[in-house]
């Protein structure tokens, strides 16, 4: 019977270590099943996201949505009212194209081809071109634009996508368009990508020429030519940080600010290497370049004003410490600005220390710096004194747009150049000289012939107009 009784509870015993070994591969494969089928599912998402940023960035620009008024405003700058009109933007929004900057604008005057309209130049991020007819004696107001979407607007081709690393230019990521020029006749572009003819890992930074034409602006599209070759590759991980902005110095020579792609190195100090600089560059000749300044981290904005022989360089801190430079031409002294040794931002790794004041590492200080956190600097203009009111013209007018930041901010200097409405380096500015747009704003010019300020927003694509009321 004992043994009857062991032979039923062992046969029972292999039935239960059976079953279970036979369930735990069930689970086993169902667990493996499952995972592909979530892995499966997120490729698809993925690839479904990529096939629709890619189908916007075929489709045709000049879409039902495209310039359609978004809102009609009021803004105040130095307490004077101003008229803003916003016009949506036919390209891939910042945030879904994963903070691929929106657009660059450009100004082509109607003297340059002796005819009877301005144009507004637009490159986006990843190198589409589009233009705005203005005519030549019309003035700028909500009236003006009654027609937009009909009969100002076309659709530019160029190669861009043909002699760019396609890749780079056309992915949704940081690389890309980081600053046009319109000069006279031409048309510059300014791209951060990865130089395939080299390898593919060569970050680095180029620019691109196109002759505009001397018809209907976009006749026969735009031929780009590489101009500026650099062939100088840099290790650093975010083309956020690449600088870029190109500014008309003289009658053959070009400024470009380049960063320092967020490099461990300190590269931004040394003197053989192009990144963390300001430099400037020979047309006829663009192999042919010297440094202005280093000790740059990230400068995304660039004024040169002609009539003082003065620099304006504005450049993003780490966390905080966002600065304005100011950097005279006038003299060939060393002009060192001290990243990544000396700072006002904190650091993100918190065994690196920053000198607190830069004069202290022999550095030249910022005329202007921002303690808050990720306002995210971007350009900066002159404003004519005869845009205002009640402006005493021996102030000299510039105006700061900030991307997080979302706003502007005037500074005002006497005739030498001393900031004159602001307490201290580090110290805010009173609310009447700060300026909130809603938008993050990439890029700003200022048109003489119609006294309007232009800048691209980026929460939204669109192109802004502020104009007297």
């Amino acid at each position: 019977m004992k043994k009857i009784i062991f032979n039923l509870f062992t046969l029972i015993s292999i039935m239960i270590l059976f079953y279970l070994v036979f369930d735990l591969k069930n689970t086993d494969r169902l667990t493996e099943n499952t995972d592909k089928l979530t892995e499966n599912t997120d490729k698809l998402t993925k690839e479904h996201t990529e096939k629709n940023i890619r189908e916007k960035k075929l489709t045709s620009l000049l879409n039902d949505k495209a310039f359609y008024l978004i809102e009609s405003s009021e803004l105040k700058i130095l307490n004077e009212k101003f008229q803003l009109l916003s016009y949506y933007l036919p390209f891939i929004e910042y945030h879904e194209n994963k903070t691929k900057p929106v657009a660059y604008v450009g100004y082509v005057d109607a003297k340059t081809f002796k005819r009877n309209k301005h144009q507004i130049i637009i490159v986006s991020g990843y190198g589409e071109t589009i233009g705005l007819n203005l005519d030549i004696n019309e003035s700028l107001n909500e009236k003006s634009f009654k027609n937009l979407r009909e009969d100002k607007w076309f659709k530019i081709d160029n190669n861009l996508k043909d002699i760019s690393n396609f890749q780079t230019l056309m992915e949704s990521n940081r690389y890309g368009v980081k600053d046009i020029l319109v000069d006279g006749e031409y048309l510059y572009v300014v791209i951060a990508e990865i130089d395939l003819n080299q390898n593919d890992k060569c970050k680095t930074i180029k620019i691109y020429r196109s002759k505009l034409g001397d018809s209907q602006l976009g006749d026969g599209g735009l031929n780009f030519n590489l101009f500026f070759n650099n062939e100088e590759c840099t290790d650093g991980y975010n083309p956020h940080a690449a600088g870029g902005r190109l500014v008309k110095y003289s009658e053959n020579e070009l400024i470009l600010s380049t960063g320092d792609w967020l490099n461990e190195k300190k590269i931004s100090q040394d003197d053989d290497n192009i990144y963390g600089k300001i430099i400037k560059i020979n047309i006829d000749n663009p192999n042919d370049f010297i440094m202005i300044s280093k000790g740059h981290r990230n400068p995304q904005g660039l004024f040169y004003d002609k009539e003082s022989n003065i620099l304006f360089s504005t450049e993003h801190g780490p966390t905080g410490g966002d600065e304005v430079n100011f950097i005279n031409l006038n003299n060939n002294d060393k002009k060192n600005y001290g990243w990544p040794i000396a700072s006002y931002g904190e650091p993100k790794d918190k065994n690196i220390l920053y000198l607190k004041t830069h004069i202290e590492g022999g550095f030249i200080e910022p005329i202007k710096y921002f303690k808050q956190k990720y306002l995210g600097i971007s350009n900066i203009i002159k404003i004519p004194n005869n845009f205002f009111t009640n402006q005493a013209n021996e102030n000299k007018i510039y105006l700061l747009s900030f991307l997080k930041g979302r706003q502007f901010i005037s500074l005002l200097f006497d005739k030498n150049y001393k900031l004159i409405n602001s307490a201290g380096l580090g110290e805010s500015f009173d609310k009447e000289y700060i300026s909130t747009v809603g938008t993050r704003v990439r890029d700003l010019i200022f048109i003489d012939n119609n006294n309007s300020i232009v800048f691209i927003g980026e929460d939204e694509p669109s192109i802004n107009f502020i104009i007297r009321k």
